[in-house]
């Protein structure tokens, strides 16, 4: 057991899965090895939908960072599971920031260290990407972001939704399924650059929406890209 269940303060009180790499019998202090490189952030899909933390996309992701040295923190959007308060659709990304901010808190140097804070990466799948990408560029600690399955065709997209991601200048991710109905692999595309954004785009070829089968692919790529651009 490498995961340790948390709870934190957002707008309302959230609860998630936090784990440093490897296995460990106490999880609340950070170890006192060179092996953490960083922390992940990673949120899940719409919650009106049964969506959770637990679904095996987002927990494939985590496990996949913790096997690169990153810390992982997986939650629960308000009203789910655990965690208090009443479903909104567009202020989630509120609960995004207090999930990055609570992995900042963990994320105290090392024993040693030379530097004053660990990169952080924020992912999201789904509804998740949307909220990661409406919050990435208010959160200060925040170096790398990656959205799987990010969502362009969905009459529920918050209107500002684009506008605050052109506002992230930092390295990004996109992982799309290549039979997408809520965006294929070009109509990501052309929405992220006409935003002047220059993603790196990566095709899951014959997935749709929900992945199914493709978990442990698509783990691999959101932990290999932030091995590249956190690690150390």
């Amino acid at each position: 057991m490498n995961e340790e269940r948390v709870y934190f303060d957002g707008d309302s009180p959230l609860e998630g899965m936090f784990g440093w790499p490897g296995a460990r019998a106490r999880l609340s202090a950070m170890p006192a090895t060179e092996d953490v490189r960083g922390g992940v952030v990673v949120a899940h899909p719409y919650p009106p939908n049964g969506a959770n933390m637990d679904l095996p996309v987002v927990y494939r992701i985590a496990k996949e960072c913790r096997g690169r040295h990153f810390a992982s923190l997986r939650f629960n959007f308000r009203s789910v599971g655990r965690s208090l308060g009443e479903f909104s659709g567009t202020e989630e990304h509120r609960d995004v920031a207090a999930a990055a901010s609570f992995m900042r808190e963990r994320l105290v140097p090392l024993p040693g260290a030379h530097e004053a804070s660990l990169p952080v990466g924020l992912t999201g799948w789904s509804f998740g990407s949307v909220m990661a990408a409406r919050a990435a560029a208010a959160i200060p600690e925040l170096q790398a972001l990656a959205l799987v399955g990010f969502v362009v065709h969905w009459e529920h997209l918050p209107a500002d939704t684009h506008e605050r991601l052109a506002r992230f200048d930092g390295p990004l991710l996109v992982v799309c399924a290549e039979n997408d109905h809520h965006g294929s692999p070009d109509e990501v595309a052309k929405v992220l650059g006409d935003l002047g954004l220059k993603p790196r785009i990566e095709v899951v070829h014959g997935a749709d929406h929900y992945l199914k089968g493709s978990e442990r692919k698509v783990g691999k790529l959101v932990a290999d890209f932030f091995d590249e651009v956190l690690g150390r």
